[in-house]
């Protein structure tokens, strides 16, 4: 709530003056998927651009770059983004509300706090944050960084104004008892501990109460730290559920099992078509349509979002509650959601081909709201429900298993699901009309559905049939029984079946990190190494989206480190592209070359120069890549004479920071300096010569640095390289000096420059 206030008052501000910038964000425990370090600081980025006239040229510079590479920003990408659109605002402010609610498994959200903190080092921007008290946050916005502290709780008086405010709703018996009343307000103010959700929730309870010995339970409390509290008032809730008519009772529990089942946040209208769904019926009836108010019936324990009509539990506390008596009050949970997501799957009106057009398909999906999520998470909640190790199908799978071998419900699905697999990727709109689509080994991959993978290699290896008209299945009759199980009889072409975008079963289940199909389609002899339509492997998709688990499994079975795609460039190389550094680690750990090089004969460090990537530059030499490594193209360029031909000062700099040679020469003998001075990098030119560079080391020919200033014919460095004691009667190999070049080129200042500085040297030559 303050925070909302806050952004609403900053909001009213800003729209006065357009020199302000705000952005903010919402975490919010069920969008963790969403919510990733990455997609916050996007988000704030989308925000502070769409208040500025024209977009920063850096934006859309990485916007190419990762189109290319067909990569994502890293958090140091995109946090330099955020600090140049925020540099561009006179004043800025960034509100980030219930940062507690953000996951941190894979440290998203240290990553993001660090980064946000950062920029309100580098850029001044105001930052406001709002938590609940965790130690780790604590210690580093307070210890750490000197942040503010101030701790909201609400006061007595305004805790007593807000229940006195809704004393209309309770029965006539409180209403019209004054000691009562004035008990109430006293003993719920004094026991909740300043929180307004625990005040809520026990007038909640107490409309149903009949007695005054039902109010006085009701309200008296043991409990006297903040979990204690939250758990009795959720109890109480869950004891008013049940009190209900069983019909009732029944269906708000299924509301609770589903919000707290569900694998992303459901609008109302999903959960109603849900709970709408009917056991073992064949089509979808609008007339089974759920009319009662979810609200009402769930004793204050769900609430519907306004703006975007996502229905979810009360507070966070709530989602934790419920994990905890998940065994005793939903021990089925996962299960319910797969049967139901089945059976809406399997009505016949989805065996029917989608329109290929974008804006039909949208408005086929709105029209069947449950779709979307039924298709992806069906196969999750069947895995979350069954036992992997008992070898028989339980009867959710074998349904299941029928959904898959239906090729009429299956293709729709399939298309969905590769739609969503790859949203807010460049290959979106051509997904759309894809003509080769995920079949049902591709889904049970994905979803890490072994037994079912199992059971489907039979179904594909009996219809294969032979030239001679027999089936592997009759040509292996007499074989083992283990070896058939074990895939031997199975054709590869099987296991390397394609979709749109050339992904095999593998693929996917390498997508969604499920281990044990992957090891099983590897066990069956799918290949580690089978290329997507542009030439990538397994392990460059992984390491595209930084999923390391994946990234060990494949290399543990096999996969290349060293894997090109058509370009020539490694996994390594694709991580250095996203500055992933934690994959560049990782990948270097497990044995990838730093001097492999591309079909350009480019290193990887060479292209973190190209990107001017220079955080990824120091991790690169800190990791063992050469410095003095040439390129593969026999020209013999080390890394800084790439970066002096490219224009790269800044990643100059770093480069002889970091020890870089100074006299390295390429095929031609040209040194470092003379490249410099060919490029008219009149700086590096100084910067190299301070350093220690030889102004007169000559070329294979001869020519030294001043011979080329000359020919190049701007003044400047040819007076920069005499300040430093270049020598003028230095010979070629043609016994030309630099003034023979001069004059050779009719530039008659340079020749007068020669010649009144230091005129003794003349004598020289």
């Amino acid at each position: 709530m303050i925070a909302s206030i806050v952004v609403d008052d900053i909001l009213r501000v800003c729209r006065d003056d357009p020199t302000l910038g705000i952005a903010f964000i919402f975490c919010n425990f069920q969008r963790n998927e969403q919510q990733t370090a990455e997609m916050l600081l996007c988000s704030l980025l989308k925000q502070l651009v769409g208040l500025l006239p024209t977009p920063p040229q850096q934006l859309d510079e990485l916007y190419e770059t990762h189109r290319k590479s067909r990569t994502r920003p890293s958090v140091p990408e995109l946090s330099e983004l955020v600090q140049i659109a925020l540099g561009s605002f006179s004043r800025a402010f960034v509100i980030v509300d219930a940062l507690d609610e953000c996951h941190n498994s894979d440290v998203s959200r240290d990553r993001f706090l660090n980064a946000i903190l950062d920029m309100q080092a580098s850029t001044g921007v105001n930052i406001f944050l709002t938590s609940r008290a965790i130690p780790e946050i604590e210690k580093v916005l307070c210890e750490e960084r000197g942040a503010f502290k101030l701790e909201i709780v609400a006061q007595q008086d305004d805790l007593q104004r807000y229940i006195l405010g809704r004393i209309s709703e309770m029965p006539q018996f409180i209403r019209g008892e004054p000691d009562l009343r004035d008990e109430l307000v006293m003993e719920i103010s004094s026991s909740v501990k300043g929180m307004f959700l625990l005040t809520k929730l026990q007038l909640d309870s107490l409309k149903e109460t009949i007695s005054i010995r039902d109010v006085r339970s009701s309200i008296k409390c043991t409990s006297t730290n903040e979990l204690g509290l939250y758990n009795s008032a959720y109890e109480v809730a869950l004891q008013r559920i049940e009190n209900q008519s069983p019909q009732t009772s029944d269906l708000a529990k299924r509301v609770i099992l589903w919000i707290t089942h569900s694998l992303r946040q459901l609008s109302e209208t999903e959960l109603r078509y849900a709970l709408s769904v009917r056991p073992g019926s064949l089509s979808f009836d609008k007339d089974d349509l759920v009319q009662i108010d979810f609200i009402s019936i769930c004793a204050g324990l769900v609430v519907v979002d306004v703006n975007s009509s996502v229905i979810r539990l009360v507070h966070f506390t709530a989602h934790e509650f419920f994990k905890r008596v998940a065994a005793s009050h939903f021990s089925q949970g996962h299960r319910i959601l797969a049967d139901t997501c089945i059976t809406y799957l399997s009505y016949k009106e989805f065996e029917d081909e989608l329109s290929p057009d974008n804006a039909s398909y949208q408005r086929w999906l709105q029209s069947n709201p449950l779709y979307k999520y039924a298709v992806t998470q069906w196969g999750s909640h069947v895995l979350l429900s069954e036992s992997q190790t008992r070898t028989a199908l339980s009867f959710t799978e074998e349904r299941a298993l029928r959904l898959l071998r239906n090729r009429k419900l299956i293709e729709p699905a399939g298309h969905t699901l590769m739609i969503h697999a790859y949203s807010g990727s460049d290959d979106y709109a051509r997904l759309i009309n894809a003509s080769e689509r995920p079949n049902a080994l591709h889904i049970a991959a994905y979803f890490g559905l072994e037994k079912l993978l199992s059971e489907l290699f039979k179904d594909y290896a009996v219809q294969e049939t032979n030239a001679d008209g027999k089936t592997e299945a009759s040509r292996t009759a007499n074989m083992d029984q283990d070896a058939i199980r074990l895939g031997l009889i199975y054709r590869s072409q099987i296991l390397e079946v394609t979709d749109q975008l050339g992904q095999t079963p593998l693929c996917w289940a390498s997508l969604a990190h499920r281990e044990g199909a992957m090891r099983l389609l590897v066990a069956l002899g799918a290949s580690l190494e089978a290329i997507d339509k542009g030439g990538r492997t397994l392990l460059h998709a992984a390491a595209i989206w930084q999923k390391h688990d994946t990234i060990r499994l494949l290399v543990e079975l096999g996969a290349s480190l060293e894997a090109v795609d058509e370009n020539g460039f490694t996994p390594l190389i694709y991580a250095i592209f996203g500055q992933k550094h934690d994959t560049i680690r990782l990948l270097v750990e497990l044995g990838a070359s730093l001097e492999a090089v591309d079909k350009k004969g480019y290193t990887p460090l060479i292209y973190a120069i190209f990107g001017q990537k220079h955080d990824t530059i120091r991790l690169l030499v800190e990791l063992g890549a050469s410095l003095e490594a040439v390129d593969s193209t026999k020209r013999g360029y080390t890394p800084l004479l790439i970066a002096i031909m490219g224009q790269k000062p800044d990643s100059i700099r770093l480069l002889v920071e970091l020890g870089a040679s100074l006299e390295a020469v390429d095929k031609h003998g040209c040194t470092p300096l003379i490249h410099a001075t060919l490029g008219h990098m009149y700086d590096i030119m100084r910067l190299l010569i301070d350093q220690g560079a030889s102004v007169d080391a000559p070329d294979e020919g001869g020519r030294t640095a001043l011979h080329y200033a000359v020919l190049k014919g701007p003044e400047p460095p040819v007076q920069l390289l005499i300040d430093q004691g270049a020598s003028i009667g230095a010979h070629d190999d043609y016994g030309r000096t630099p003034i023979d070049c001069a004059m050779t080129m009719d530039n008659k200042a340079i020749v007068q420059l020669l010649i009144s500085s230091r005129p003794s040297r003349l004598l020289v030559g």
